[in-house]
């Protein structure tokens, strides 16, 4: 993984961690540290997908690449485990589950990624406001 990519993954995971935890304060949902946590560990599994898909714009990948990224929560789950972190179960749940998590798609939204116009937190929140309405 290219130098730039490591700091992207590293300040992705401290933006979700963030967002999740204020998330939960501010709607009273989950535990704030637990979130935290799981945000800051949730894309820890990219290390064992391969560097060639990761550098590779989404809309590039095969079925076969892209089935490999998406289970990196799976990957992330393993290796914790194999590691022996002692984390709530909830946490890996969390993780398991984390591209259906808002902080993350919060983060990924508000980010500069090449191929996607830059949205500001607040156009964020209105564009998924409008799918709750629907």
């Amino acid at each position: 993984m290219a130098m730039a990519d490591v700091r992207e993954v590293y300040s992705h995971g401290g933006n979700t961690s963030t967002y999740a935890a204020l998330f939960s304060m501010g709607l009273g949902v989950g535990k704030p540290e637990e979130l935290a946590i799981a945000g800051i560990l949730h894309d820890v599994g990219l290390v064992d997908v391969p560097a060639e898909i990761q550098e590779k714009p989404e809309t590039d990948w095969t079925a076969v690449e892209k089935e490999t990224y998406q289970k990196h929560p799976e990957f992330t789950v393993n290796i914790l485990k194999k590691r022996k972190m002692i984390l709530p179960d909830r946490v890996l749940e969390i993780i398991a589950q984390h591209h259906e998590a808002f902080a993350d798609y919060f983060d990924y939204l508000i980010s500069i990624n090449s191929g996607k116009p830059l949205m500001s937190p607040r156009e964020v929140l209105d564009f998924i406001s409008e799918f709750q309405t629907l």
